[in-house]
């Protein structure tokens, strides 16, 4: 009887590492609220309530990213010796709280407070856990693995955003909140502490489900067998100029996601666009982006993920540029489905770019590293369209600004060739 660890149903093995997929999934899910595509949905209730301006708005969105890309250096390194399992739990726990504490808010220093602490531990430590998790347990079949766990926002984000609607229509958006922090706090921390591994090998398996003696297929050519994993150290990995590289190509198109995600609905609405209408062009965005990223990532395990990134980012920019001319229903909703196609991409290949390049060993503190050069790029972005909107009436110069950004990480990537490094010095991260 096969005694390592795993699930049957029926006469089938199911490899453990599909459990992690499914835990990752539900704290993707549960970390939703803090995404900008939902809270796109409260910049009008909101600011007409307390009299705020957009700009005063995005600032707390762009404080907690800068807070979330200061906190990774130190958390990276707490995920690749510790493991996932108390850093997920714990910034749910805190995330969940804070997003429930909106609720009651009163004053603008309550909104920052909770709003900057909910994004910051949501980006920089379960998000991060959870996608350095998934790519520890799969090599071969990265793709597809980091597809189905980051699909969890996207599906997670149509739902928050119709049940916020619904309620901010019939009573207002402290309930929304109320719901919303209730659901973070109970959906993700118990199969997290139930399910959640640092590594296959810690249990006594192998990455993809594979086994130490290759089977017939593998002997005979008709099933890939599984890859070189190199494992970089930090050092090493900082005197590549492929991760420099990629760092700008990240950061960019992070930049123009956190803008247009927090600002697009509110650009439709300012041009005529019911609200009703553009509430459902998020919707569709978020669901093409959600076909998008099971898409990309199996596009990814065939063509190298460099290009895969870098045609994603194009498709976005293409998106953006046509939402700066969307003024009617057709072209708000066509903006939606071609930015949606690309921005399903983005989570999904950022994860597998660094993994892909730099293996799984020092995951966490190579990505961890990345974060703080996106510091810059994260701020400026939502208060760049905020800014446009205050200071021109219109959020065009900023979008324009931000289609070029995408252009220009698809260019980083191309010229971001992988690092060569001797298979004898893979272990020695």
């Amino acid at each position: 009887m096969d005694s390592r660890p795993g699930f049957r149903i029926g006469k089938h093995r199911i490899f453990y590492g599909w459990a992690i997929v499914g835990t990752s999934f539900l704290v993707v899910f549960s970390e939703a609220p803090t995404r900008s595509f939902l809270l796109s949905v409260f910049v009008v209730p909101i600011t007409e309530e307390f009299g705020w301006s957009r700009t005063v708005l995005t600032g707390a969105v762009s404080i907690g990213a800068a807070l979330s890309a200061l906190m990774a250096p130190a958390v990276g390194p707490l995920i690749d010796r510790y493991g996932p399992r108390l850093v997920i739990a714990g910034s749910v726990a805190i995330t969940g709280a804070c997003i429930l504490g909106l609720a009651f808010i009163s004053e603008v220093w309550h909104f920052y407070l909770l709003l900057v602490f909910a994004r910051a531990f949501s980006s920089s430590a379960a998000m991060m856990a959870a996608t350095v998790a998934v790519a520890n347990w799969f090599v071969r079949k990265r793709g597809r693995a980091m597809a189905v766990s980051n699909s969890g926002t996207w599906i997670a984000i149509p739902l928050f955003v119709m049940g916020s609607q619904f309620l901010i229509a019939s009573y207002d958006w402290r309930w929304a909140m109320f719901v919303m922090g209730v659901s973070s706090l109970v959906l993700a921390i118990p199969a997290t502490l139930i399910f959640m591994k640092r590594r296959p090998e810690d249990i006594g398996l192998l990455p993809d489900g594979d086994s130490l003696t290759p089977s017939p297929e593998e002997k005979s050519g008709r099933r890939r067998q599984q890859p070189i994993d190199a494992s970089w150290s930090l050092r090493e990995a900082m005197h590549t100029k492929a991760l420099w590289l990629i760092i700008l190509a990240t950061g960019l198109p992070s930049m123009a996601a956190q803008a247009a995600n927090l600002h697009a609905l509110a650009s439709l609405t300012d041009r005529g666009i019911p609200a009703a209408t553009a509430a459902g062009t998020v919707t569709v965005t978020l669901l093409v982006s959600g076909v998008g990223t099971v898409f990309w990532g199996l596009l990814a395990e065939r063509l190298h993920v460099r290009f895969t990134a870098a045609l994603a980012f194009l498709i976005s920019g293409l998106g953006l540029a046509i939402l700066i001319y969307a003024d009617t229903v057709a072209m708000a909703f066509f903006y939606a489905a071609v930015y949606g196609l690309g921005f399903g991409g983005f989570r999904v290949l950022e994860n597998m770019l660094f993994a892909d390049y730099f293996g799984r060993r020092r995951l966490g503190t190579i990505a961890g590293f990345a974060k703080p050069f996106h510091l810059a790029t994260n701020v400026a972005g939502p208060l760049l369209a905020s800014l446009s909107f205050d200071i021109r009436g219109s959020y065009t110069p900023a979008f324009v600004l931000f289609s070029l950004a995408y252009v220009t990480a698809s260019i980083a990537l191309l010229l971001a060739t992988p690092p060569k490094k001797k298979p004898a010095e893979g272990t020695t991260a």
